[in-house]
Parts: structure tokens; sequence; C-alpha cells
């Protein structure tokens, strides 16, 4: 089949299929457990270098390691950034897929919570705020593209638009490599921020974490079964990330929101509604520095050209 996918080496672009390697009994049990990600167009293994591991109940998590060397972060809000706070809920949404496409990205998953009018924490994007920050989140704040090496990647609960090119922010998960769950009082007590979030249950989780040497893990926990509920607690999704080398973490909108899309197949993940995956707000999405094409099989022959002759006897070649 003659598609088009991003190139197939998984070190060229920083994504790492393996991860670091385990230091603890159960990151080598992990590393055991886990198997890479096809593509199901291309049976291609090699991009994105997702990798998908069972988890107990039916349930799985799809992940991969992003270096910010050679893969560029970056956020995007439905309908372009004037749509997010005009206060009209749902018209102001887009599948994660879509803005995948439209903004050229190689892949995204959801970002911030929502009240399905406005964001919920900080959205930054190119250094514009387009959702204001909120005291009970925590940010993934992504600097400025250097002219060479890594990106600039924080968790922090003091990012800002001046030092942050793009901001998405959800739930503290992990801080100083240890468990630290962000407003976990809240679960249960309506009009608390996190009220809904249910923290013991193993529900859809969108994560992101940063590693000390500044690469970034990206996450989606779920069913293996679309249509549905599963997933990690938070408590199972912190120990994950600690185990494979998070020093710090959050987590972003779950629930039926949870979607991880790629570029040319759409969702890669089950979705737990019926209806397939849910619009979002906003997006984080990944695109590698160097983004190179190949086909499933052989080039095909480039066409020939087209002669023609106009009266005067000069030929002219059409390509």
């Amino acid at each position: 089949m003659s598609v088009g996918v991003i190139a197939r080496s998984l070190c060229a672009f920083g994504v790492a299929a393996c991860l670091v390697g385990a230091s603890t009994p159960r990151a080598a049990a992990a590393s055991r457990a886990a198997v890479p990600y096809a593509n199901p167009v291309t049976g291609d293994t090699n991009y994105p270098a997702f990798v998908r591991e069972p988890l107990p109940g039916g349930n799985m998590i799809t992940y991969a390691v992003i270096d910010p060397a050679t893969i560029d972060l970056f956020a995007a809000a439905a309908s372009g950034a004037g749509c997010v706070d005009d206060g009209v809920g749902s018209r102001c949404t887009d599948q994660v897929s879509a803005m995948v496409n439209k903004t050229h990205a190689a892949g995204g998953m959801g970002a911030n919570l929502t009240d399905y009018i406005t964001p919920l924490g900080l959205v930054v994007i190119d250094h514009q705020v387009i959702a204001k920050g909120n005291p009970n989140t925590t940010s993934f704040c992504i600097g400025d593209r250097p002219a060479k090496g890594r990106t600039p990647v924080s968790i922090t609960a003091t990012a800002t638009a001046a030092a942050c090119r793009t901001v998405v922010s959800g739930e503290g998960l992990v801080l100083d490599g240890k468990p630290s769950i962000q407003g976990r009082a809240d679960a249960g007590h309506r009009g608390k921020f996190w009220w809904s979030v249910k923290p013991a249950a193993a529900v859809e989780r969108q994560l992101v974490a940063v590693l000390a040497d500044g690469r970034v893990i990206i996450a989606v926990a779920t069913s293996q079964h679309a249509g549905q509920r599963g997933g990690m607690s938070l408590d199972t999704a912190a120990a994950f990330l600690i185990a494979h080398h998070a020093v710090a973490a959050i987590a972003l909108d779950g629930g039926h929101l949870a979607n991880l899309s790629e570029a040319v197949v759409g969702p890669i993940v089950p979705a737990e509604s019926q209806g397939g995956p849910q619009p979002v707000k906003v997006c984080l999405l990944f695109r590698p520095r160097v983004w190179t094409f190949t086909l499933a099989g052989p080039p095909p022959p480039p066409p020939a050209p087209v002669v023609r002759t106009v009266p005067r006897g000069i030929p002219l070649k059409r390509f």
C-alpha cells in the first residue's frame, strides 16, 4: 500500500521505543511486557515509536519517550486561539486527529481539563496566553527551541508566557521523583476543583512526564477494548512514571476525552465513548524537526516527459 509515513529510524527522531535501562524490578518487568505499536495501515513498528504495555483488568498504556532535541512539542487550540474563551462551548472543539493534520504534526493527545467552555489551567501558544492559569493546576512548560541542542522543558506551578513558548496544564502527579497527587482531597466533593477526577479508579489517563535528562514521556492509559472504561489510578500512573525515571509529571484531561492520534492513521488507542474519540479544546502535539517521507513499497518511476511541438518546431517539455 503506497501510504506516506514518517522515516523509519527510532533514534533518528529521538523517540525511544525502549526506555532508559531498567534500574528497578518494576521497570525491568515493564520493559519485558511492552511491545512495539504497529501502524495499522503500514504494519510499520518504527514510527511512531510507541509501545503498548498490558495492565491488569484488561487495560493498557501506550507510551513513548520523546527527545526535544529532535522532536518539537507544541500545542494547538481548536479553531484557532480566538475561539477558546468565547464562552460558546462545544462549537470550539475539534478532534485531536484533525488538529494533528491541520498543524502538520506527527501526532498528538488531548490536553487541559475543561468546563466545556474554557480550558482550566494555563494554556500558552507561541508565548500568547490562550487560557489563564489556575493555582489548582500544574503546568508543562516548553521553552524556545535553541539553535542547537534540546529544547528546555519543565513541569512547574509557576509557568509564564514570557518563559514558555508553549504551556498546557493538568493535575500534578510526580514531584522530585516522588508521588505527589494534586487535589486528592477534592475527589467526590462537588464544587471542588478536582472533584470529578476519581483518583483511585482505573480510568482513562493522559500523562506527561519529564526525565532528569530533559526527555519527555507521553502516555495514554485506556481499556484494551473500544467502548469500555479502563486505564490507571493516579497512584498507579505516578508509580509507572517514576519506574520509568520521571522526576516530575502531570495528568492532563482524561476520561472520555483521552485520545492519542497520529498522522495518516488517526487515533491509535481505543476510545471510551461508544461514539468514538471525542473532540477537545486544546491538544499537545509533536513533530520531528527533520521529517522524511518514504513509501511502504518501492517508489514509482518518474513520469515520462510529455513533448509537444509548436508550429515553429520548437519542442516544449512538460513534466
